[in-house]
């Protein structure tokens, strides 16, 4: 990320009065999620790397997940949080799933429409 987009951003959390911890979840948040595409995608399904190969890179996005979670688990969404439960399972750390494998069903119990459905951005949900 370039330097003027990160002072952009810290600009932005800031004036809206995000904590510190809020911003730096945020941050590890978006670089897990470009670990993860990075992995899964390119590497997966477009290099053909084989699984143990990959099984770092999972560990990786991982553990920058588990430090966005540490820091402020509420910039997490359903589909993060299974992002980085599929990146914690792949590397086998046993530990950091334990504790996101609770925090998915506290978060599901919590949001039970995104849970029942997905991220419905901009969406009405029909009841008839």
């Amino acid at each position: 990320m370039k330097k003027n987009t990160v002072l952009f951003f810290l600009a932005v959390f800031a004036l809206t009065g995000c904590s510190p911890g809020h911003i730096s979840a945020r941050v590890y948040l978006y670089r897990a999620g470009q670990s993860f595409y990075k992995t899964d995608n390119k590497l997966r399904r477009i290099q053909k790397m084989p699984f143990e190969e990959r099984k770092k890179y999972y560990g990786e996005a991982c553990r920058l997940y588990f430090k966005a979670f540490q820091l402020d688990s509420s910039v997490f969404n359903l589909d993060e949080i299974e992002h980085a439960l599929q990146c914690c399972e792949s590397s086998e750390e046993h530990a950091i799933t334990a504790a996101l494998q609770d925090f998915y069903a506290l978060y599901q119990s919590e949001h039970p429409v995104e849970s029942d459905y997905g991220m419905m951005t901009g969406a009405a949900v029909s009841e008839g």
